[in-house]
């Protein structure tokens, strides 16, 4: 099996500079027309989204008649008091401790709360796919970083831009297993 994770198209928050976490924010005209490029002609098993309107506004960029099956689990990290905040009101040393996991804004979620739900995702899809199946993932930053930790072994750069994808197969997941 394949799973590959993508983030979400460029949003209002990400051209405007604020945290948007949980807050449900559109994609830009240029997010859009760039999403409309991605996968053509790719055929997916099994698609999946986030709860969050980006990223079915993502998928629906490249794949109009998708049918995404929204999962909760691949939501955006919950970034608590920071959400709707403008970065620049906030140090970037601070900003980097919480990347890091070594400070929570109040209300936030933790990197390993992050990380748990994330790897609950990413083992049902092992336990109830097909060893063949190719599948699709629209998510966020937050969620796409989880991936990255728990399978990229350090070789990838841990943020990611919009549209990136990150891709697992079955001896990732065997590998993180063990």
């Amino acid at each position: 099996m394949k799973i590959t994770f993508l983030r979400h198209a460029q949003t209002t928050a990400n051209r405007d500079g604020y945290f948007a976490g949980r807050l449900d924010c559109h994609i830009t005209e240029t997010g859009f027309k760039e999403a409309s490029q991605l996968f053509p002609n790719s055929k997916f098993d099994a698609i999946y989204c986030s709860p969050l309107q980006r990223t079915s506004e993502t998928l629906h960029a490249f794949m109009p008649t998708a049918k995404p099956i929204i999962d909760d689990r691949i939501t955006e990290m919950d970034v608590g008091v920071w959400q709707g905040q403008y970065k620049e009101q906030i140090t970037a040393p601070l900003i980097k401790k919480f990347l890091d996991g070594e400070y929570l804004p109040d209300g936030a979620e933790s990197i390993s709360e992050t990380d748990a739900r994330i790897s609950d995702f990413v083992s049902d899809m092992f336990d109830s796919h097909n060893e063949n199946d190719n599948i699709l993932v629209v998510t966020h930053n937050g969620a796409l970083r989880s991936v990255k930790r728990l399978f990229a072994n350090g070789n990838n750069p841990i943020m990611s831009k919009n549209l990136e994808t990150f891709t697992i197969d079955s001896s990732d997941f065997q590998k993180y297993k063990k």
